[in-house]
C-alpha cells in the first residue's frame, strides 16, 4: 500500500470569521480536495475552491469574499431600509 503524499494549503473555508489558516493534509482522488485532521483527531475536507497553494493566493480569495459579503450586507440593508409597512403593517 503506498501512502498519499501531504501537502501544505491555505485554507479559505473560514476566512470572514477565522481567517485563512495553514492545513497539512492529502490530495484526495481526482477531485482535487484535501482531506486533513485536525488537533482533536477529526477528519475534515476542503473542496478545491477552499484552498490555494500559496498564502497570496488564500489573501485574493478571501478579499473576493468579503467583497461578495459587504455588496449582499449592503443589499440587505438597501432592502430593509425601503420597506413601507403602510397603515395595515404589512411591507407594501
Amino acid at each position: 500500500m503506498t501512502e498519499k503524499q501531504k501537502i501544505l494549503v491555505w485554507a479559505t473555508d473560514n476566512a470572514l470569521t477565522e481567517g485563512i489558516y495553514p492545513v497539512v493534509g492529502e490530495i484526495s482522488g481526482e477531485s482535487g480536495n484535501v482531506v486533513y485532521t485536525n488537533r482533536l483527531g477529526y477528519s475534515h475536507l476542503l473542496f478545491r475552491y477552499q484552498w490555494f497553494l500559496t498564502r497570496e493566493e488564500a489573501e485574493k480569495k478571501a478579499e473576493e469574499m468579503r467583497r461578495e459579503k459587504i455588496k449582499s450586507l449592503l443589499e440587505q440593508i438597501n432592502k430593509l431600509e425601503s420597506l413601507d409597512f403602510g397603515t395595515d403593517g404589512c411591507p407594501q
